[in-house]
């Protein structure tokens, strides 16, 4: 009875490599036509089996470039020729690119293989590996793909094994920005291509620079660090950090923020708040506009490094906000020769009159109550988010220079960083108020200091004009 027993499981275990074998989760099948090829993706795992078709052979195309295959669904692609009858014999070599864990990579048409028979580069034959980061809405991207990777293969005479990374999906931007940082890059230009520690950045480098990179990969040559617009990632952190400082500084002592603050100043003294009070106000206040507008800030720093994943929409926010920053400054530089003419009340970049009505509504309110850390911190939140028309003119130009500068693990550094700065004035005054100094000389220190202010946000506004252009 055991050998039977023994002979059943061999059996069992034979059956079950044969089915593992034959039964893949993604299985393919293809069959020639008058055309060219149809093939036939059937998706046996529980997941989506989605993403790019791409020829490696110039006479056939894809109908379509994309494709989805549902899980228990079947799904036919054509793949049209684009020569003559001639090449009918010739193999056929198609790129099925996915992050699904079993995609099949390449698939071999013709006398070359038989039907659902697939070759793995990366077992057989590596070659070079590139790392090819991009997006769907790519068209260069594509064109690389099709029609560039191909010409070099058969030009250079090499196997070039490309794996492409869509940073449009979470995984995508997660194993980009992890490169990247292991590289100690901190490159945001698309497309990107990475091959060991080399970095190609955006259509021109790759077009201009991959040829030489792969005949110095080929004959074993010693390579650069990194290639492409990329500076130094240590150099490039200390620049940073100076126009992000002194930007938050220069908000913080904005006409919108710093006179609410002295109006703010004024209600606490006729409230009857003593110098400690006012002290205490002053520090749970300036905490409350810190997390305020961090909040604020992580939001849209967050929203505008996404946006970034897109070429076309980046460019579009970088050239349209550089506009408006040209625009600004010359606005700033109007109400600079109206302040310095004595016509401080007409200035163009300040807190409207209802915008200001609201906001000393509410702090005649809030002043005025007995729990003085709840009123402080519901004073500081609601006053922040009511200025943000005002204090974002210089914000939202920062966050988006921060994005085009960012480094890994430092955006929030700088975001702490600006809003820091934003806040000492406030702390400044608080203090000086704690020490005696009352709001009148506040007050006048600022009207005298005005001109200065605006003089200082025009060329604040240029300047990042320029930043952003070039980064």
């Amino acid at each position: 009875m055991r050998q039977p027993g023994k002979l059943i499981i061999i059996f069992a275990i034979l059956l079950t490599c044969v089915c593992l074998q034959v039964f893949s989760e993604i299985a393919l099948s293809s069959e020639q036509t008058d055309l060219g090829w149809i093939i036939e993706i059937t998706n046996h795992s529980d997941r989506d089996y989605d993403g790019m078709v791409i020829s490696a052979s110039p006479d056939y195309k894809p109908e379509s470039g994309q494709f989805l295959v549902e899980p228990g669904k079947t799904v036919t692609l054509e793949i049209k020729s684009a020569g003559d009858s001639d090449q009918r014999d010739e193999p056929v070599y198609i790129r099925m690119i996915s992050d699904h864990p079993e995609n099949p990579g390449l698939l071999t048409l013709g006398n070359a293989a038989l039907s659902n028979t697939f070759l793995s580069t990366e077992k057989s034959s590596p070659g070079i590996l590139l790392e090819y980061y991009y997006t769907p809405a790519c068209s260069s991207c594509r064109e690389f793909l099709e029609r560039e990777i191909p010409l070099l293969e058969e030009k250079l005479e090499l196997l070039i094994n490309v794996r492409n990374i869509n940073i449009t999906e979470p995984d995508g931007l997660i194993a980009m920005n992890t490169r990247l940082k292991s590289l100690k890059s901190s490159e945001k230009k698309l497309p990107l291509l990475i091959s060991g520690d080399v970095i190609l950045a955006g259509d021109k480098a790759i077009t201009e620079e991959l040829e030489s990179l792969l005949l110095s990969i080929s004959e074993g040559k010693n390579l650069p660090l990194v290639t492409g617009d990329i500076s130094e990632d240590s150099s490039r952190l200390k620049l940073s950090v100076l126009p992000i400082l002194l930007a938050g500084l220069l908000d913080g002592i904005n006409p919108c923020a710093f006179s609410t603050l002295i109006f703010l100043l004024s209600w606490l003294t006729l409230a009857g708040r003593d110098r400690r009070q006012i002290l205490l106000t002053g520090i749970f206040f300036s905490s409350a506009v810190f997390l305020t507008y961090y909040t604020v800030g992580l939001g849209a720093f967050t929203a505008l490094r996404s946006s970034e994943t897109v070429p076309l929409i980046a460019s579009a926010l970088k050239y349209a906000m550089a506009l408006l920053m040209v625009i600004l400054g010359i606005i700033h530089i109007i109400d600079y020769r109206k302040v310095r003419q004595g016509r401080s009340g007409e200035i163009t970049l300040q807190l409207s009159k209802e915008r200001k009505k609201k906001i000393h509504s509410l702090i005649r309110g809030k002043a005025r109550q007995a729990g003085l850390f709840a009123g402080s911190i519901t004073l500081g939140v609601l006053v922040t988010i009511y200025e943000l028309g005002c204090t974002g003119q210089v914000y939202l130009p920062t966050l988006m220079y921060m994005v085009r500068i960012e480094r890994a693990l430092s955006s929030y550094f700088l975001l702490g960083l600006y809003n820091l700065a934003f806040i000492i004035p406030l702390i400044i005054v608080f203090i000086a108020a704690w020490k005696g100094i009352g709001s009148e000389k506040l007050t006048l220190w600022f009207q005298k200091n005005l001109a200065g202010v605006k003089l200082l946000s025009a060329l604040f506004f240029i300047l990042m004009a320029g930043l952003l252009v070039l980064f």
